[in-house]
């Protein structure tokens, strides 16, 4: 009986992880309708956790969280207002009790997942007395915790900044630098077991082109291809177009019959191409366009700028407002051969997807089923398509958008993640 039941936990113990969670250099927000709408992660992390608990496992959130995000996430006194809600209320939150270690290893972890986060380490919070910058709790879990680590770089412009906490420096200068530089905190806390000494360390990124990722993510702050070639590192693919299992229900809305804008765009200005685009698609006449997101440049004539306004789960809502949207990249995305959860927003909206055909992999990236519906090259092929898609009736616009949902996108529940994230 005792073997029995050893072999029963370690069964569920194959299936049902303990998944430490960490956000690299900022807090874990989840509230959707808190989040700024114009940046991508709320989104992503709150779907990939929601879903993770769906499946069985359990998550343990290792870095700050707002107060408003954890008594959010206990719902009401009259219960949870949904599924997402309830499954967040069962997130195990760790707090910190001490600057000088953060002992994660009491809670025996199967893996060690890092969201990506930007390198300012004058980014801090105050919790039980102690100020610390974020990244230095990264580090204090890092210190105590022996396995495999899951960087969870969902913006390719985040990577892990290896080179800047290896860089080959002397004590003395070491000491010279600030307390909070990255270096310093990195060397102090032990850089080998810190990192590579008792680690295996998986990338986890929605960069179809790998060899485009790697080269990247390659300068002197990040040196990604050496630890590959080194095989201590790992780059693994996973799209970006994911949303919770109970998105749809919980978060879709249909279609409007007569929605405002003929197309919307959410999105902050990043580089010409995506400017090119923009204007390209978007600045014409025929079409009443809407821009929400923050431009310091204005170069367009016809479309109606809305600014900055509202939160991450706005930005559904804003979508509603439109028959179409156009997903125009940047110059990484289009190389790299990236989507973003933009997309997801969008046809959660109701809103139907065009997506700019010149992209590295595309017909790997839009099913077959709905290629020649949804890509788009030039301005006069998308004003043909926005002119068919005015003259449905709602139920037609319906069933594209349920069809763009099953091709274009799919579940964080629907994957199998004992095997994505294990070395």
């Amino acid at each position: 009986m005792k073997k029995l039941l050893v072999y029963i936990f370690m069964l569920d113990r194959l299936y049902r992880m303990r998944v430490g969670y960490l956000r690299f250099n900022l807090p874990v927000e989840l509230d959707l309708d808190q989040a700024s709408p114009t940046g991508a992660g709320c989104e992503i992390r709150s779907s990939f956790i929601v879903d993770l608990i769906a499946q069985g496992h359990e998550v343990y959130i290792l870095q700050y969280v707002p107060p408003k995000d954890r008594y959010w996430a206990r719902g009401s006194l009259l219960g949870f207002n949904s599924e997402r809600e309830r499954l967040l209320s069962e997130v195990k939150y760790v707090p910190i009790k001490s600057s000088k270690e953060y002992r994660v290893s009491k809670l025996d972890l199967d893996v060690l997942v890092i969201e990506c986060g930007p390198t300012n380490t004058r980014f801090s919070f105050e919790e039980n007395g102690i100020e610390m910058p974020f990244i230095k709790r990264t580090f204090l879990a890092l210190a105590d915790y022996e396995g495999d680590v899951v960087y969870y770089q969902h913006d390719i412009l985040l990577p892990f900044p290896f080179g800047e906490c290896l860089r080959d420096v002397e004590y003395n200068y070491v000491k010279s630098l600030s307390p909070i530089n990255l270096t310093r905190m990195c060397y102090e806390l032990g850089r080998e077991i810190l990192f590579f000494d008792n680690k295996r360390w998986i990338v986890l990124h929605n960069v179809l082109n790998e060899d485009f990722f790697l080269d990247f993510c390659n300068g002197k702050r990040y040196t990604y291809r050496k630890f590959y070639e080194d095989g201590v590192l790992k780059p693994r693919y996973i799209s970006q177009t994911l949303i919770s299992k109970f998105d749809k229900e919980e978060l879709g809305v249909e279609p409007k019959p007569s929605p405002a804008y003929d197309l919307m765009y959410v999105g902050r200005e990043k580089d010409k191409l995506r400017t090119e685009l923009l204007l390209k698609y978007y600045d014409c006449e025929e079409l009443k366009s809407c821009l929400i997101g923050e431009w310091k440049n204005k170069p367009w004539k016809h479309i109606v700028y809305l600014g900055v306004r509202g939160k991450q789960g706005d930005t559904i809502r804003f979508y509603n407002n439109s028959y179409a949207t156009v997903f125009i990249p940047t110059e990484y995305m289009a190389k790299g051969g990236i989507l973003t959860s933009r997309i997801c927003q969008a046809l959660l909206g109701g809103c139907i997807v065009f997506v700019h055909r010149d992209i590295y992999g595309i017909d790997k990236l839009v099913h077959g089923n709905i290629r020649d519906l949804t890509l788009v090259g030039n301005r006069s092929e998308l004003l043909e398509k926005v002119k068919i898609v005015k003259s449905l009736d709602i139920e037609d616009r319906e069933f594209i958008v349920e069809q763009q949902l099953k091709y274009l996108t799919s579940t964080y529940y629907e994957q199998n993640w004992n095997r994505i994230l294990r070395w």
